[in-house]
Formats: structure tokens, C-alpha cells, sequence
């Protein structure tokens, strides 16, 4: 997710790429890299991560989370508060502390590609 943070649009394409790309953390990391740039491509892998068997991958899903507002990301990240795992709850507290940075208008646009 460091891509993400770099805010450098020219690792885009590639993080596209790994969308398709097992493992399912390598996939997480570049949804949430994209999410960072404000490209919500990767929802639905985030969304997977957040219902996954093993406590790491929905905790580096529910962080993911915290970089899109859109609603079904924010119940996502609300409903992981609850979940088994003390390490996926404070994951999620903070995805909702650091707030969604990326806005329906924006996930509407992209997901019309």
C-alpha cells in the first residue's frame, strides 16, 4: 500500500493487474493502494477480504476499507467492529477513524469502465 501512499498515478496500471493476481494479499494490498489514489477497482476484493477465514487478511482489509466513503464500504469496515478477532476490531476502528477519502460520485464513475 505504500504505491497508494505515494500518490503516483503511474503505478496504476499495474495494481490493476494484481487485481487478477493471487494470493488474496496481494490482492488486498493493491485494492488498497488504489483506494489511496481514489480508484475504488478494487471494492469488491476488499469486500471478500473483510468476510475471509484468517484474522490478518480481513484486518488488512478492514484498513483498506478506510479509504473509500462509499456506504457499502462503510458498513463493511462497521460491521468488522464485531468481529472475533481483536486485531480485525482495532483494524477496523481505525479504517473508520482515518475516514473514507473517496466519494460515491467517484465509485459511480469507475465503476461505469
Amino acid at each position: 500500500q505504500a504505491l497508494g501512499r505515494l500518490r503516483d498515478r503511474k503505478f496504476e496500471p499495474a495494481l490493476h493487474s494484481i487485481l487478477n493476481h493471487n494470493p488474496i494479499e496481494l490482492r488486498l494490498a493493491a485494492a488498497g493502494s488504489l483506494a489511496q489514489l481514489g480508484d475504488s477497482a478494487g471494492l469488491e476484493i476488499l469486500l471478500a477480504g473483510s468476510r475471509f477465514s484468517l484474522d490478518p487478511v480481513r484486518s488488512q482489509a478492514a484498513v483498506a476499507l478506510g479509504y473509500i466513503a462509499h456506504p457499502v464500504a462503510v458498513q463493511a469496515r462497521t460491521d468488522l467492529l464485531t468481529d472475533p478477532s481483536e486485531q480485525v476490531r482495532l483494524s477496523a476502528a481505525a479504517a473508520i477513524l482515518q475516514g473514507g477519502q473517496l466519494d460515491s460520485t467517484k465509485l459511480a464513475a469507475t465503476e461505469e469502465h
